[in-house]
């Protein structure tokens, strides 16, 4: 593999790889920065890019895991705001037809109700952040951690009840 495969890979590609930073950033300068990390790693990771695949899909994951890895990394909850980067969540809930009629805000409004130390936790949870992330952002024990969760979940889960049940 050399440098002339890669161009011809990348120049086919590469105003879709762009697109998928600016879908992930909703900033098109976000999006210019992203695009550059990723496109340095696609290059120094380009060895293991197996000729003959998918090279659109290959470097959309490295951009998608680079911009998670940034996430991840930073360090207060007050530097991203939930709504910016909503798109790219996960509660941890198994999907059914419930949760996925539910709007993101419905979502956001339901973990706003609850206790400050459970929305701690699913906040950063819903960022990426690990178990062990989260217990040292908050400085607490991992058990504490993976209790809150799962009572926030508890909560959250007896709030859908509540809500579907007013709904009817």
């Amino acid at each position: 593999m050399n440098d002339s495969m890669f161009l011809e890979n990348f120049k086919s590609h590469d105003s879709h790889l762009l697109n998928v930073a600016r879908y992930l950033t909703k900033n098109y300068i976000d999006a210019e920065e992203l695009f550059q990390e990723a496109t340095a790693k696609m290059y120094t990771k380009f060895y293991q890019f197996k000729p003959g695949t998918n090279f659109k899909a290959w470097g959309s994951t490295i951009i998608r895991n680079t911009f998670i890895n940034n996430l991840r990394s930073k360090k207060r909850i007050s530097a991203t705001p939930i709504d910016e980067y909503s798109h790219v969540t996960d509660l941890g809930f198994a999907h059914n037809e419930a949760i996925s009629s539910l709007t993101e805000n419905e979502i956001y409004g339901l973990i706003g109700k609850l206790p400050e130390k459970y929305k701690a936790v699913i906040l950063l949870l819903i960022e990426g952040y690990s178990y062990k992330e989260i217990a040292k952002e908050l400085d607490i024990p991992i058990g504490t951690v993976k209790s809150n969760i799962f009572l926030a979940r508890k909560e959250l889960k007896s709030a859908l009840d509540v809500y579907y049940s007013s709904k009817k």
